[in-house]
């Protein structure tokens, strides 16, 4: 008999009547379907920008979500999961965040909160506000390049 194997997913979408109307608007989600099989259930035209195993997906959305809730502008019209903002940061965080999930797993609520701010500083991550007044930004290493054309967003949110 074959094991069942558990996979438990972070993505980040942007959804074709975003792309259709040149918003950043984008979805995080997360899935325990393997492979793209959840991308699937997506209108033709959308595109997967990030997805990441990660241990415990409904943990890792939770964070990723309170996060996201303080770091972008939430489109609660389109659902609590659908944020406006910069996909190079957004991907960022998920990455951070799935990174140190086991860290995480070991803070107390109130000392997640701060272990994840001392994360994104180190990372040079900005929050809404900064992001929105300024046209500069220091290179991120470790992602920024491959995600991006390397021109940042600056539309203000």
């Amino acid at each position: 008999m074959m094991k069942q194997i558990n996979t438990n997913y972070i993505y980040l979408l942007h959804e074709r009547e975003h792309i259709r109307l040149s918003e950043d608007v984008y979805k995080v989600g997360m899935t325990r379907q393997s492979n793209l099989n959840r991308f699937h259930n997506y209108p033709k035209g959308s595109i997967l920008l990030f997805q990441m195993e990660c241990i415990d997906c409904k943990f890792i959305e939770s964070i990723v979500l309170q996060v996201f809730n303080r770091k972008f502008y939430n489109c609660v019209f389109y659902g609590n999961e659908y944020f406006k903002g910069n996909k190079t940061d957004m991907i960022d965080i998920i990455y951070l965040i799935i990174t140190y999930e086991n860290e995480l797993r070991e803070c107390t609520t109130d000392e997640r909160s701060n272990y994840i701010g001392s994360i994104l500083n180190q990372h040079n991550i900005m929050d809404k506000v900064t992001t929105t007044l300024t046209n500069q930004r220091k290179p991120r290493p470790f992602l920024s390049s491959a995600t991006n054309s390397g021109t940042p967003n600056t539309k203000p949110i």
